[in-house]
């Protein structure tokens, strides 16, 4: 599916690979193998102005997949602490919710779970006021695909994406 991603969006492909070992020590997982290869075709990325995945290299948090995830970790606990309500199904033991693209405020996360391949992690889209939470049976790449092209159109993203052409600019945050 990373091919498909890569051909809907109008930027040159990378020469070289990222180094992804340093951010998944930090993370403390390995990331599904497809959207790997396409952050190390694009680099983070932003889409149509809108959609922003991260990518493995950078000092900033807005873009460093590894410092997102991080911040989206330390967020989830400050929330639970201030009481609010959060799905239980995704913070039991042996359960994290991973950050790799938004929309603003709107995260896309992978479900990654102990004793589950990277590559079988599913999708879910948690809206900005933490209201919405949408699960998808979908790889990080399929997702972002169906976003692009406006089969997944969802309220947060106000019809935002759909089309064939779509346009990508380096995420230097």
């Amino acid at each position: 599916m990373a091919d498909g991603v890569f051909d809907l969006l109008d930027i040159p492909a990378r020469e070289i690979p990222f180094a992804w070992d340093a951010a998944e020590s930090v993370i403390g997982a390995r990331l599904p193998l497809d959207y790997k290869e396409l952050i190390d075709r694009t680099g983070a990325v932003i889409v149509d102005g809108w959609l922003c995945l991260f990518g493995p290299a950078g000092e900033s948090n807005e873009s460093n997949i590894a410092l997102v995830i991080d911040e989206r970790e330390r967020a989830w606990v400050k929330f639970r602490q201030s009481g609010i309500e959060l799905p239980i199904r995704y913070f039991v033991e042996g359960s994290r919710l991973l950050a790799f693209a938004a929309v603003e405020a709107n995260y896309f996360f992978w479900r990654a779970r102990d004793g589950v391949a990277p590559e079988e992690w599913g999708v879910v889209i948690a809206d900005a006021d933490l209201e919405g939470w949408y699960d998808f049976d979908l790889s990080a790449t399929e997702c972002i695909y169906q976003v692009l092209v406006g089969d997944i159109d969802l309220d947060p993203f106000e019809d935002l994406f759909g089309g064939t052409e779509h346009r990508a600019e380096p995420f230097l945050g």
